[in-house]
């Protein structure tokens, strides 16, 4: 066991390797017992170099499987997994190479389908211009043809209501129309007439039942209304004491006054 933790410090401590391979070949628990060991497993898991555990066959299972950084199921595995065969490095190599020109095939094909592409789209500047000119040389053509028609046809409508407002000013149909309009404003004014006046009673029935019901009115026939020093309108005694004051309002002005005195006098209605 120590031999095994003074192997990989100085392993460690060399630098010089690139991977550790920590195992051995298969054997009992006793023999096995040593990669079990919290010294061997501590010393595993502080190396910076990486460790391969490949101890015993591939069913024994240890705590440095578990602590390392790969575990191959026999040491001749490990072996395999550190120093691949020729041949598989070979094989590899040329997949790789496959793979990076098919890449670069298919690159350098899109590139050029883009590049086709774009030298399609793009005119030679002797050809933009004159394609540019028909087009210029078109769309004049078409705006005088667009103007003169226009002319033509507003010219044509003119005359046309021109000569339908000759016909309609100096005929029969105008002086019909002419009467159809008088009798239309008259029976327009006598209905105008009619509706102001059935408006005017209306108002003036509610402005007499409004004066009717009027505190106003009731005031105009002597009655006062009286105010204590609330703004509550006093319609009892109830409330009010000697020295309250009060505010009288008459038909024409308004009173500020004091209770002298006060009379309770027995109420009139006959529910009482």
């Amino acid at each position: 066991m120590e031999e095994i933790v003074a192997a990989l410090q100085r392993l460690v401590v060399d630098g010089r390797a690139q991977v550790i391979i920590c195992g051995r070949g298969g054997g009992s628990a006793e023999d096995l017992a040593a990669f079990n060991s919290e010294a061997v497993v501590r010393a595993i898991a502080a190396s910076t170099v990486p460790v391969i555990s490949a101890v015993g066959h591939e069913v024994d299972l240890t705590l440095a499987d578990l602590v390392a950084d790969l575990r191959a199921p026999t040491p001749s595995a490990a072996a395999e997994r550190v120093l691949p065969e020729k041949r598989v490095l070979r094989d590899r190599v040329a997949q790789v190479r496959q793979r990076l020109v098919r890449a670069s095939l298919a690159i350098v094909g899109y590139q050029r389908s883009v590049v086709q592409l774009r030298q399609h789209r793009l005119w030679h500047p002797q050809r933009r211009l004159e394609f540019l000119r028909v087009r210029c040389d078109d769309l004049f053509q078409r705006l005088l043809s667009a103007e003169q028609h226009g002319l033509t046809s507003r010219r044509q409508r003119v005359n046309d209501l021109r000569n339908r407002l000759a016909v309609w000013g100096g005929g029969a149909v105008m002086g019909l129309f002419r009467t159809r309009l008088e009798r239309v404003r008259d029976r327009l004014a006598r209905a105008g007439r009619h509706h102001l006046d059935r408006r005017r009673e209306r108002v003036d029935r509610v402005v007499g039942r409004l004066q009717g019901v009027s505190p106003l009115a009731v005031l105009q026939r002597g009655y006062a209304l009286v105010y204590d020093q609330n703004g509550r309108m006093a319609r009892n005694t109830d409330g009010l004491q000697v020295g309250d004051p009060l505010r009288v309002v008459l038909a024409r002005g308004e009173l500020e006054t004091v209770i002298q005195r006060i009379q309770e006098r027995p109420c009139s209605d006959s529910s009482s």
